[in-house]
């Protein structure tokens, strides 16, 4: 966003009346100016702010996506296997390819963060189409089993173990903020529903996808 007085964004309240005297403003112009200039300021805080959680809401979503890629990627090194879990592999991978572009496009023509776009959708695996799922899912179900071998399975909704802590931690003090408001108001409706999403955030698996908020859950 362009702003009329971007220079003056960086000053401080003396240093922006100094600046607008030494122009010669006439005192009613010099506070009219200040005015403007502290709402661009408020403006491009709210702006930063939205940037701030549309990166990190973003990015929060693609990275699983990016080590799924990365995991699909490294199995396709290993030299033999069967025609079969060759094709399944190239499948999700090529699935998995074709989201990553989506999810770059949506983030460039929308201004809005995933949880605002989709509040439903907290993994990557949910903004896969279900019979693209089940397509894919029928060739890894057609791979010959391999006795001891760990068997691959496409679009399961988890994420890495670090990004799940940081997730779950940062939804337990939000919600904690949320109960102690509705405490705080008297609504004993909100205040039981709360302590209800609280229990569930503390029983989350090991790598299981976490909201944004308790409403998601």
């Amino acid at each position: 966003m362009a702003y009329r007085y971007a220079k003056y964004l960086e000053m401080g309240a003396k240093q922006i009346h100094n600046a607008l005297v030494t122009k010669g403003l006439h005192p009613s112009e010099i506070e009219q100016v200040k005015i403007i200039i502290a709402e661009q300021k408020a403006t491009r805080r709210a702006d930063r702010a939205h940037r701030a959680q549309m990166d990190l809401q973003w990015g929060e979503l693609v990275a699983p996506l990016t080590h799924e890629r990365k995991i699909v990627r490294s199995v396709m090194r290993y030299k033999g296997g069967s025609a079969e879990r060759t094709t399944a592999l190239q499948a999700y991978l090529a699935v998995l390819d074709k989201l990553t572009e989506r999810l770059t496009l949506m983030r460039r023509e929308h201004n809005q963060t995933p949880l605002q776009l989709h509040p439903e959708r907290h993994h990557w695996a949910d903004y896969v189409p279900q019979h693209i799922k089940d397509r894919v899912v029928v060739l890894f179900d057609a791979v010959p089993h391999t006795p001891k071998a760990k068997r691959k399975r496409p679009f399961v909704r988890t994420v890495p173990a670090i990004l799940h802590g940081k997730q779950k931690d940062r939804l337990l003090r939000r919600t904690l903020k949320d109960l102690g408001r509705a405490q705080s108001e008297g609504d004993e409706a909100l205040t039981k529903q709360i302590s209800q999403a609280l229990d569930t955030i503390k029983r989350l698996s090991q790598g299981e996808p976490v909201p944004a908020t308790w409403h998601g859950l």
